[in-house]
């Protein structure tokens, strides 16, 4: 993050990435579909995307519909699943090759015992099913260029 490069954050406006942005400081260019400073670009991540950005060095993915309930079973797969093949398709064509991909243990479920990275995904909610597979679409992008 003090490289000098830009640091493209989808999802900029929401309470984790607007402290990020600050965090950041002059580099991070919040990508978000609600505009809130001179240094965003309005982006709606279940289109294809298509901003003009130079020297990008990572893509922080907090773009996300996640209330739950509150939003209509279709809308967590639109945004998070979709969202997440859009924005890795945007870093292949601008050759960026750092995402970082931030979710919570909703794709592991509800239940009370002890999660880790080795946990089997347990969805109980719709939220926590396309988060799941948005890190699946993460983890094949990067697949490709380990």
């Amino acid at each position: 993050m003090g490289n000098n490069r830009n640091n493209l954050i989808f999802g900029g406006s929401g309470f984790i990435g607007k402290h990020l942005a600050n965090k950041i400081g002059i580099g991070a260019i919040n990508c978000d579909i609600k505009i809130n400073n001179s240094t965003s670009k309005l982006c709606d991540v279940r289109q294809p995307i298509d901003i003009q950005v130079d020297d990008i060095s990572t893509i922080f993915n907090l773009a996300a519909v996640h209330t739950t309930p509150g939003h209509a079973y279709f809308e967590y797969f639109e945004t998070n699943m979709k969202g997440a093949e859009n924005i890795c398709n945007f870093a292949r064509w601008k050759n960026i090759n750092t995402i970082i991909f931030a979710s919570s243990i909703a794709p592991y479920g509800t239940w009370e015992d002890e999660k880790n990275e080795g946990s089997l995904p347990l969805p109980t909610s719709a939220y926590g099913s396309s988060k799941l597979v948005a890190e699946e679409i993460h983890k094949r992008w990067q697949a490709e260029k380990p």
